[in-house]
């Protein structure tokens, strides 16, 4: 299989957020009750997100992302923080795709998925479990 091309967009800058849907399936309950995302949220070899600073040109609020995704979370990580582990990240809003939307390429290991699993930060957080 060939490597992806596409470059790493720079316009994308380090601070950006980066918005990533979690369906409950990709939910891990820790022993306090506090769900986080497994890291099968974060392993997809082109994975899917919405790109903060295209959805603010927009005048998008975040939540956005998760329209027409009712039963689903959304959860953010930095652009900068993705490029640490040597991802490029590019834009992928042609029609039929959500105008701010952006993919993180290449294979992801196991490290990448963890390190992304504990610098995410929910934007809507799924309930408690007690």
């Amino acid at each position: 299989m060939a490597e992806d091309a596409r470059q790493d967009d720079l316009t994308i800058l380090d601070d950006d957020r980066l918005f990533r849907r979690v369906p409950r399936r990709q939910l891990f309950t820790e022993p306090d009750g506090t769900q986080r995302p497994t890291s099968a949220a974060f392993k997809t070899t082109e994975l899917s997100v919405n790109i903060e600073s295209l959805m603010i040109q927009q005048g998008r609020p975040p939540k956005d992302t998760l329209t027409n995704y009712p039963d689903e979370y959304l959860t953010a990580i930095t652009a900068g923080h993705v490029r640490q582990h040597k991802h490029p990240i590019v834009k992928d809003n042609a029609p039929p795709n959500d105008p701010a939307h952006g993919l993180i390429l290449g294979k992801k290991k196991e490290s990448f998925a963890n390190a992304m699993m504990r610098q995410h930060q929910w934007i809507v957080r799924p309930p408690q479990k007690h």
